[in-house]
């Protein structure tokens, strides 16, 4: 270690404590990156404090002459709070993302000039044709470390697996010899810690691997028979939590119930949350990082986009509305809370749905070994072929798509180039037996938060001996299954009402689209010509006026809705009070630029759209509406919702369209059984406005996603 360098003096500058000390582990990380030039995993719990150990180290190592620091980190949030903790470190520190492409020219000119100690990055970026030019090529051979930090994204069997991380493998080969490489991750099984041992060439001796549990942290399950019990109790949690000072994360599986659960809890009285999503813009979602940081907010309800490694330390607590798809993500989250506090409370609340969208991530995430093969097939070896050309030949959606070029061109497959991808001429195998370890993988993931929620005993234990934590306790004394005692919020039967008006007083809207998919002709054929006119660029006049569904596939509540209502229609009693009761509240809601005068549906073979058809003679009557004949397609609006992307939606469904009634300028509505991405309302739409309506609305039964 260099003479120059006090680490503790260095970390108690760093972290602004006066009685802080290193950890064994801590001092054993440093001293073999700086004084073995080693490679080292460190797997340790969140608020161990792996950053101290690269800042120290890449301090270390510039003492003694050596190169900046290129940290590869997976978020915004988390870079932001690196390099705020690195400068409070001493170190001149910058990154390099798509939020400060201006910045770009002056941070480049600084690493050129050696002025600069620690830079940055996404994983994405190591592909970046101008970091590769500008960074990688003149500066690999001088950087004194490397650090990959929530390694365990490099894992295919990690809880967030990220393919441009395997780049790492490639970024390590082109390092001088006995340049330093730390990767550092909180969660990691076994399995994990051996696929990143082989990725970087790590001996065993120089994994270091602490346990687990954190000693702060109180955990419960609350089970609770409806939605609006859900969701009022946690917002009472929420309110109670706001009172007594502490600083509260809830954690949703959707950005839609992000939305709904942000606005309810501030219907109940919550002075001080918001929503925080992937729909935000970046410096909005700074923003609300800094308002929860400051105490200006106290909860934030917040999807995954909040993610790995937001250091808040006095966080006080955390709660997941629908659990997540893994025990890995369940701890990777509750880890937020209680980093510099003698105690902080986790809260886990099932949902009916949860299991649903775990399978739709699933699906979305493994594409199928024919549709890989349809990408690679696409491609040329000169030409380069676009995302739109080639969202036009597979059905996979636009981010699905580009996920899986990466993980394609990672392997040596595919190039990007200007104008698009080529192929590089190397073969692709299919591995089904990768795929369905992988797909094994993933269901025995799922099955372990079910068996962990229905187990008795210690949760805490439970949870950290299914993540393979070697020194998992057998009994914590700080959770539910140990009979630990909590505060029971109050929640009040108003505070329930406002909730549960919320809940249904919340429009779901369907989106109006404005431009038909690029390509849509080509793949849509003749089907894409409608009243004459070929479906290209803007929709303009055969355009859908606006849509809005009864409420969400999956909501636990729609669900309810429905099956009831199919059950009494199914015996010949029609579609049931609560169900015309709802469509009722939602048309009279309605901000219509010309209500209608006529209603019709779309009978498109599946059960829910018998179940369409009723719920719009039931509104021809209740509203006095002109009863106009049904659009009727040869197939279910679910199939052509599943065919993956934009153009190959659309055509599905302008394809599936059988016929349309005549229509004298009528403003019409229409009753469709299920909308997803919006393409099938504007389908139906653009060929009801074709047929004569001088307007088109859209209500459906439920909306997907």
């Amino acid at each position: 270690m260099p003479d120059t360098l006090d680490l503790t003096a260095a970390l108690r500058e760093l972290t602004g404590r006066p009685d802080a000390e290193l950890r064994d582990d801590q001092r054993r990380a440093i001293e073999a990156l700086v004084e073995d030039r080693a490679t080292v995993l460190l797997v340790q719990r969140t608020g161990f404090g792996k950053s101290a150990v690269y800042f120290l180290a890449c301090r270390a190592l510039r003492d003694a002459g050596a190169g900046p620091t290129l940290l590869v980190s997976p978020l915004l949030a988390l870079m932001r709070d690196q390099l705020r903790a690195a400068s409070a470190g001493g170190l001149r520190a910058a990154r390099m993302d798509s939020t400060n492409v201006d910045d770009w020219d002056d941070i480049l000119d600084a690493l050129d000039r050696d002025e600069l100690d620690l830079l940055a990055v996404g994983p994405e970026r190591l592909a970046h044709p101008l970091f590769i030019e500008r960074v990688l090529k003149p500066h690999a051979k001088k950087l004194g470390l490397v650090v990959v930090d929530e390694a365990h994204a490099a894992s295919a069997w990690g809880h967030d697996f990220r393919p441009d991380y395997r780049r790492i493998a490639g970024l390590v080969e082109t390092l001088a010899d006995g340049t330093p490489v730390l990767a550092c991750t909180a969660t990691a099984t076994d399995r994990v810690v051996e696929d990143l041992a082989a990725l970087l060439d790590l001996t065993p001796d120089r994994v270091l691997r602490g346990p687990l549990e954190r000693t702060s942290l109180r955990l419960r399950v609350v089970e609770q028979p409806g939605t609006a019990d859900r969701v009022a109790w946690l917002a009472a949690w929420a309110i109670a939590n706001h009172e007594r000072g502490v600083k509260t994360i809830v954690f949703c599986l959707t950005t839609a119930d992000a939305d709904l659960l942000a606005s309810a809890f501030a219907d109940a009285g919550h002075p001080a949350v918001a929503a925080y999503h992937g729909r935000l813009r970046n410096d909005a979602r700074e923003g609300l990082e800094d308002d929860l940081g400051s105490g200006r907010l106290t909860c934030l309800v917040a999807t995954s986009a909040l993610g790995m490694g937001y250091d808040l330390p006095d966080l006080g607590a955390v709660a997941h509305y629908g659990l997540p798809a893994t025990l890995l993500d369940l701890y990777q989250a509750i880890g937020r809370a209680g980093r510099a506090l003698e105690e902080a409370e986790v809260v886990e609340v099932p949902t009916p749905q949860q299991g649903a969208i775990w399978s739709w991530f699933d699906q979305v995430s493994l594409p199928s070994d024919d549709a890989i093969a349809g990408v690679v097939a696409s491609l040329d070896l000169e030409d380069p072929t676009s995302l739109p050309m080639l969202e036009s030949r597979v059905p996979l959606a636009r981010t699905r798509l580009e996920t899986l070029l990466k993980v394609l061109a990672v392997d040596g497959v595919v190039d990007r180039v200007r104008g698009g991808y080529v192929a590089t001429g190397q073969a692709w195998q299919p591995d089904p037996a990768q795929r369905q370890a992988l797909q094994r993988a993933r269901s025995d993931e799922h099955g372990a938060v079910v068996a962990w929620l229905e187990a008795d005993g210690c949760r805490m234990a439970r949870l950290l001996q299914a993540l393979d934590d070697p020194q998992a306790p057998d009994r914590c004394g700080r959770c539910d299954g140990c009979d630990a005692t909590f505060d029971e919020p109050v929640v009040t039967d108003e505070l329930r009402s406002v909730v549960a008006r919320r809940l249904a007083d919340t429009p779901v809207l369907l989106p109006v689209r404005k431009q038909w998919p690029s390509r849509l002709a080509e793949v849509a054929g003749a089907s894409a010509t409608v009243g004459g006119s070929v479906l290209k660029g803007r929709i303009g006049p055969l355009a859908m006026a606006s849509g809005r569904a009864l409420g969400r596939e999956g909501d636990g509540v729609t669900d309810e809705l429905l099956a009831a209502a199919r059950t009494t229609l199914e015996a010949g009693e029609g579609i049931g009070t609560e169900l015309e009761q709802q469509a009722v509240r939602v048309l009279a809601r309605w901000d219509w630029d010309r209500r209608p005068s006529a209603v019709t549906a779309v009978l498109d073979g599946s059960g829910d759209g018998e179940l369409a058809v009723a719920l719009a003679d039931r509104l021809s009557q209740v509203g006095k509406l002109d009863r106009i004949a049904d659009v009727t397609t040869k197939d279910p609006l679910a199939v052509a919702e599943s065919r993956g992307n934009s153009v190959q939606v659309a055509a599905g469904h302008l394809r599936a369209i059988v016929s349309t009634p005549e229509i004298d300028g009528a403003d019409v509505l229409v009753i469709l059984p299920l909308a997803g991405t919006g393409w099938g309302p504007t389908v139906v739409a653009a060929h009801l406005r074709a047929a004569g309506a001088r307007s088109v609305c859209v209500l459906t039964l439920s909306a997907r996603g």
